[in-house]
């Protein structure tokens, strides 16, 4: 999943990161470590699903 959908679109994000001068890793990001470090594969699938999706608004705004 993470080659498929989160490294496309990463480079990408970052640059509108960089636009909206944002600092911080996306609180989904952090997620998705969480939920990478304890196994948890539904916490998983909805942080890479919710971190996408939210990255789409911002391409879209």
């Amino acid at each position: 999943m993470c080659e498929t959908v989160w490294l496309q679109l990463g480079p990408t994000m970052r640059t509108v990161y960089a636009r909206v001068k944002r600092r911080e890793p996306p609180q989904h990001h952090r997620m998705i470590l969480a939920a990478l470090k304890a196994g948890d594969e539904p916490g998983l699938r909805l942080a890479v699903r919710t971190d996408v999706t939210q990255g789409l608004r911002h391409l879209a705004g």
